[in-house]
């Protein structure tokens, strides 16, 4: 084709040798005998109870992982099981124990529940670090801890000083930014453990610089500097202000390297054809009351009209639900963002349908998330769970629900789609509705256009 084109210019930039040399790298200790090797040995030293349990995905995960070095970004896509991988591979690499896990707040005693079922550890071996004046018992097998205490004098300094050998970050984009304390403390404990598995269901959230610190904390030496790697993947520019970062390019080659190297993705659609799909829809609600606000995105009022528009859909959105509610017995999850809107949904659950419902919001304990979504998993006079969209969005499992239904929007497409997977997860044998609760002539009007694209892409 180029032939028929004399006087075109074509200027053909080759992948950076130092991609190639990390590529390489990986690619030689991947031979086909080390991976039946791998799979044998993991069969020798994963316990029973997970390694049969383990889908025919998720041992492919481990296995990638172990060749990999066991230093991994398991970016698999929410509700396929990165938490029970994790676990396999801490089983697997036992020797260098004790395990050192760091997640949200929110996800603490849900990683200690986890380890109970799947490793079977009696629970004095495990210890949840809940303020950060407690201390690290050097005798413990597995610590968990929070992002924010990690990050805390003098437990900071305490668990620096320890030099875990495997560190589990879950929903490791909380290391996303560089000038987080939080990342300073945290990476440099990653860089100098011999195993580190990171994990996270939306591993390039928004912007290519947003991976970096994450994979220099697996891949030493990965790139040669930050400038270059921004140069690279992220059309740095020169502003009045230094160089911006925010951009992209060359995605292809980065998503190339990361998965030759670092990174294992997987999809539902492609690994798990026993879990239905989801659908949604969007329900619109007739004229409101009163003024839920118009104004657009960039309004300076966008916060108070945000609420306003929550507020004012509150008649027209218990409407639906008490419908919902007589036309199905089925369980459903309602999700909204602001305490007015969670307060209304949650008299009316009680006061006019007098059913048993669970509440999780911003102010639920962390020791009470897991026992309120047993609660909604078991009892089958528990029907409806009325959630805040940040606070229940990560890390619960409620697929007892067959329906999920939004009385608000939030402006992060990512944070609603993982507050839909609530109920999207594994062990469904059921398709998932999901209802999206508009309200027309509100901030609703700019806002869906806007998600709704990029929950298509997401």
């Amino acid at each position: 084709m180029l032939k028929e084109l004399p006087d075109a210019t074509v200027t053909v930039k080759g992948i950076p040798d130092y991609v190639w040399k990390l590529v390489e790298r990986e690619r030689a200790g991947q031979s086909r005998d080390k991976a039946a090797q791998t799979l044998a040995e993991m069969e020798a030293r994963i316990p029973p109870t997970l390694f049969q349990k383990l889908r025919p995905f998720q041992r492919d995960g481990i296995q990638s992982a172990i060749l990999k070095g066991g230093r991994v970004l398991i970016g698999d896509e929410m509700g396929l099981g990165k938490t029970v991988q994790a676990l396999g591979l801490c089983s697997f690499f036992r020797p260098a124990w004790p395990v050192l896990i760091i997640c949200p707040s929110s996800l603490r005693l849900t990683w200690a529940a986890e380890i109970q079922r799947w490793l079977e550890l009696e629970p004095y071996r495990v210890q949840v670090l809940m303020t950060a004046k407690d201390v690290p018992d050097p005798f413990k097998e597995i610590v968990i801890v929070s992002y924010d205490l990690c990050s805390r004098a003098p437990l900071s300094g305490i668990l620096t000083k320890t030099k875990y050998q495997i560190i589990v970050a879950d929903e490791c984009h909380y290391l996303k930014s560089r000038d987080a304390k939080r990342t300073k403390t945290i990476v440099p404990m990653i860089k100098a453990s011999q195993y580190a598995i990171m994990l996270s269901g939306t591993p390039a959230l928004s912007r290519p610089m947003e991976l970096y610190t994450q994979v220099t904390a697996l891949v030493k030496l990965a790139f040669p500097s930050m400038g270059q790697y921004g140069q690279r993947y992220c059309d740095a520019k020169m502003t009045h202000f230094g160089m911006d970062y925010s951009g992209s390019s060359h995605l292809g080659e980065l998503y190339w390297f990361l998965e030759k190297c670092v990174m294992i993705r997987r999809l539902k659609k492609n690994v798990l054809k026993e879990l239905p799909p989801k659908t949604r829809q969007c329900i619109y609600l007739a004229a409101l009351g009163q003024d839920g606000g118009s104004g657009g995105l960039n309004d300076p009022r966008f916060m108070e009209l945000y609420m306003m528009t929550g507020v004012a859909k509150i008649p027209a959105v218990i409407e639906y639900l008490r419908d919902v509610f007589h036309n199905t017995d089925k369980k459903f999850l309602v999700f909204a963002h602001h305490i007015e809107v969670l307060n209304a949904l949650s008299k009316f659950v009680e006061t006019d349908l007098k059913v048993g419902y669970i509440r999780i919001d911003g102010s639920t304990p962390a020791a009470q998330r897991q026992e309120l979504c047993d609660r909604f998993q078991t009892r089958e006079d528990v029907r409806v769970a009325v959630l805040g969209i940040v606070a229940a969005g990560v890390g619960l499992t409620l697929h007892r629900a067959d329906l999920v239904i939004f009385a608000e929007l939030f402006w992060t497409p990512a944070q609603l789609m993982q507050a839909e997977d609530r109920a999207h997860r594994l062990g469904r044998q059921s398709h998932v509705d999901i209802k999206y609760i508009l309200a027309k002539g509100t901030l609703d009007d700019r806002q869906w256009p806007l998600i709704q694209s990029k929950l298509e892409v997401i």
